[in-house]
């Protein structure tokens, strides 16, 4: 199975509002999803989720705000993918005298920024391996949530 799309229905551009109206039918998701254009990989940047009206609630569909600037990829009939980010954890460590929960593991997806959140853990930094450790991937993780080797942090 794919990732989970969504399928633009309907696109509106509303000068007083800021980014361009799209509507259209996918899975659930909670807050703002990160989106990437099916077509070309392109992320898309979802600016807001508007509220349901009564026609929306009785689609199902969605209506999302999207930076103008995304706009060559909006258009009616477009797919959109979920973009998912999977972090395995193999190994925490702490350093004396750091704020900061070092986590190092395999990252799947798409790649991670500082400022996202995995699982509740605020990512402050981020420093991909060479060499013996290629392939994996320490984050510098500002949370309080216990984090511990096996567990699989996704990304909010």
């Amino acid at each position: 199975m794919g990732a989970p799309q969504f399928v633009i229905t309907e696109v509106h551009d509303v000068p007083a509002r800021g980014g361009l109206i799209v509507v259209g039918r996918s899975v659930e998701f909670t807050g703002i999803p990160r989106l990437r254009d099916a077509a070309t990989g392109q992320p898309i940047r979802v600016l807001s989720v508007d509220f349901p009206t009564p026609r929306t609630e009785r689609t199902g569909e969605t209506i999302l705000v999207v930076d103008r600037a995304d706009g060559v990829l909006v258009e009616v009939g477009r797919v959109w993918v979920l973009r998912r980010t999977r972090f395995v954890v193999e190994r925490t460590d702490r350093i004396s005298g750091r704020a900061w929960l070092f986590v190092t593991g395999i990252l799947e997806g798409d790649p991670l920024h500082v400022g996202d959140e995995l699982t509740g853990a605020v990512i402050r930094a981020i420093e991909f391996h060479s060499g013996s450790g290629a392939g994996k991937t320490t984050i510098a993780v500002d949370t309080a949530a216990a984090i511990h080797a096996g567990d699989v942090l996704t990304l909010n």
